[in-house]
């Protein structure tokens, strides 16, 4: 080898010569990974089970783990309901049908869960487990939703695989597409014994996916794991660190060749080598202390120390990289880390991270209404106009505006968009409340409406101020008057 080809290798310098450098193998780093196989290969049964068991548990231990979860919940779930038919009676109509559609005893099959609490807990599984099946069930009086939690979707028996092709639960057919779902119960801790085969005509299938070769989703916590895990662990050995240097407050040194004494109190006493030892019993509540300690002997405070500043900063590190999962910044969990405009501008970027997520919410309750409404048409339990069509999707899902941070700023930049026809009202009243600008107009006209009928006069400041005008032109009308005479 020549002199420039063992410089190179003593460097690194390979990507010198060209190529990709991940496909290079070296002491540097942990060898690149070679496996190419689907998702559901890659976490297949076993490793699915220990992935969902580690991060159940860790929401389920680590504060901080559910508090990222929850979060993700508050900006991804929470939407509110409007009817776009254009016929303002039947939107209300339809409204105040959906909102009773909503009610726990009209939507969870169990009857336990509103349709808020129920997609929550929906969106929780497919954070930490990957996905989880929905079953639409129809029967005398309306139609229901079953959940079905993603580890209850496992393989059949030998009979139904010897048949078919199936991946972790899901019957595939030709083409791809799911077909069928082999839903188990649960027997003990570790055992399941199946349940039923679900059509997937009646389903509706709620996950996070990443490739095209995949059928089971992947939790979306998953590469924050290990990290939650370690941050849990280490919070409790360095609480535990601190208790124990809480435990012991003073220690007294002495020389080796002396010894402890035998008595008890602050009394003397000579050891065999003739030299004197005090033994020390010192009791802090009864205020300062003086220590009359002997030639040799020294006394210091135990300091834990713990954690150090270090760690600490490590930690935050840590956290701030288990949040970005979740897409979550940092400012949402310290909120002193930053200033105003970076708090700001963090939840502008979090805001745009979250709208496929969002989309992800607002297709599933699209596919529930549909089917929930088609149902109520045919069955008489709600009446539409002629002609009107579920398919159709005349309405809206929109999720929860964010309050003013700077209400002063900000409204007067919103009346100014809205009169230079940047903006509409309809926006603003999304990105503040999530609700119907109209609505604010009915609320408005009934409040003005009701004060009348009271005799309160619903905008003293308009009216004081059409009263200055009309005797301003009044004076003008006199003065015009006169100087004509």
């Amino acid at each position: 080898m020549n002199l420039f080809g063992r410089f190179k290798g003593m460097m690194g310098l390979s990507s010198w010569i060209g190529g990709y450098d991940a496909a290079k193998t070296t002491n540097r780093r942990r060898q690149p990974a070679t496996t190419l196989d689907s998702e559901d290969k890659v976490l297949k049964g076993s490793d699915r089970k220990v992935v969902v068991a580690s991060a159940r548990d860790v929401r389920r231990n680590f504060a901080t783990a559910r508090w990222m979860i929850d979060k993700h919940l508050d900006f991804v779930v929470s939407h509110n309901f409007r009817s776009r038919s254009g016929d303002r009676e039947f939107d209300r109509e339809l409204e105040r049908f959906v909102d009773r559609l909503m009610m726990p005893e009209n939507f969870d099959v169990t009857g336990r869960h509103p349709h808020r609490r129920f997609l929550r807990m929906m969106e929780a599984s497919r954070v930490v487990d990957g996905d989880i099946l929905i079953v639409k069930i129809s029967g005398e009086g309306g139609g229901w939703l079953q959940a079905i939690e993603g580890d209850r979707i496992r393989d059949p028996g030998a009979d139904y695989l010897s048949a078919e092709k199936w991946v972790q639960g899901l019957r595939i057919g030709p083409f791809g597409q799911i077909s069928q779902f082999a839903v188990h119960r649960r027997t003990g801790a570790q055992s399941f014994e199946l349940e039923r085969i679900v059509n997937a005509s009646r389903t509706m299938w709620f996950g996070y996916f990443d490739r095209f070769d995949q059928y089971r989703g992947v939790p979306l916590i998953a590469s924050a794991i290990n990290t939650l895990m370690g941050l849990y662990e280490g919070f409790d050995y360095a609480l535990a660190k601190s208790k124990i240097s809480q435990l012991f407050a003073l220690s007294i040194f002495r020389e080796a060749e002396t010894d402890w004494g035998g008595g008890i109190g602050d009394s003397d006493d000579e050891n065999q080598n003739g030299k004197t030892t005090r033994d020390y019993k010192i009791d802090f509540s009864k205020g300062p202390i003086f220590l009359d300690l002997n030639p040799g002997e020294k006394a210091e405070f135990l300091e834990g120390n713990s954690p150090g500043a270090d760690t600490a900063k490590f930690w935050q590190t840590l956290i701030a990289v288990s949040l970005k999962s979740l897409g979550i910044p940092y400012s949402f969990y310290d909120e002193a880390h930053t200033n105003f405009f970076g708090a700001k501008s963090a939840l502008i970027l979090y805001q745009k991270s979250v709208k496929e997520k969002q989309k992800d919410v607002q297709d599933f309750n699209d596919a529930w209404l549909r089917w929930r409404l088609t149902t109520a048409i045919q069955t008489g339990e709600f009446v539409a106009p002629v002609g009107y069509d579920p398919e159709q999707m005349l309405w809206q899902w929109t999720p929860d505006g964010i309050p003013w941070w700077n209400p002063g700023d900000e409204v007067r930049a919103n009346i100014e968009a809205i009169n230079a026809g940047l903006k509409s009202r309809a926006q603003v009243r999304m990105e503040t409340d999530g609700d119907d600008w109209r609505d604010v107009i009915d609320e408005l006209a009934e409040e003005q409406k009701y004060m009348k009928e009271l005799g309160v006069d619903p905008n003293p400041e308009l009216t004081a101020k059409m009263a200055e005008r009309k005797a301003q032109q009044q004076q003008r009308d006199a003065n015009g008057e006169t100087q004509s005479r």
